[in-house]
């Protein structure tokens, strides 16, 4: 079972070395490559798999490259007596890692309490600095709680400081058609607000299980 991950970034040199060379598993199941001083630690830290943070991708190997990511790894490291950080700061040591840190994936919290207190803003919004006691074109019931769309000071903030949100709406309430990349620790698809508008991948919709139909790297990515 995977305790944690970590990620390094390998030396261009080392990373060639990594990928010709011959991956396998011990006895007990930690990742070798066949470097004496790599398979050392792994054996140390229980590193049970190892792979390309960024996976290859034909259709986009040259630009990975090109950004140095084909460089970047993620260990997958069972409970040695050892947390994240420390794992991480033994390898940076390492000649032929030049970065290494925790890795931590993400993941939705679903403990978000909707019963939490909302902020009796609901009926009105902000057009031009003013407030107009006008039905909210959003129908999120805690819009109201969200400062940086429409800032009116409730979180005890700047009265502005925000993004001016309504006025935008009131020009523009988005076009099919425009593609929005989220750069960012995700998004959850299944969202009552985001469902009806999320981008389909329609190669690999369209494309056969567990294979990466439209060559991206990535398998079965359906959004």
């Amino acid at each position: 079972m995977v305790a944690y991950n970590i990620k390094v970034k390998f030396t261009e040199d080392f990373a060639y070395e990594i990928e010709n060379a011959s991956h396998s598993l011990t006895e007990k199941g930690y990742y070798h490559v066949g470097n004496k001083a790599l398979d050392s630690l792994n054996d140390v830290f229980h590193v049970v798999g190892m792979e390309r943070l960024f996976p290859y991708s034909k259709k986009f190997d040259k630009r990975h490259r090109r950004h140095s990511l084909h460089l970047w790894y993620k260990l997958k490291i069972q409970n040695s007596g050892y947390n994240d950080r420390q794992c991480a700061s033994v390898y940076e040591k390492c000649g032929f890692i030049t970065e290494a840190e925790a890795y931590k994936p993400k993941a939705f919290n679903d403990s978000y309490d909707a019963s939490m207190e909302r902020v009796g803003l609901e009926s009105t919004y902000l057009v031009d600095d003013l407030i107009f006691s006008t039905p909210s074109p959003f129908n999120d019931p805690f819009i109201s709680a969200q400062w940086h769309y429409q800032n009116l000071g409730q979180s005890g903030g700047t009265i502005g400081a925000d993004i001016d949100l309504f006025n935008a709406w009131s020009i523009q309430q988005g076009d099919p058609s425009v593609v929005v990349a989220i750069i960012d620790g995700g998004l959850d698809v299944n969202h009552d607000d985001l469902q009806a508008n999320i981008w389909e991948n329609i190669q690999e919709i369209n494309g056969l299980p567990g294979v990466d139909d439209d060559g991206n790297g990535y398998v079965d990515d359906l959004n």
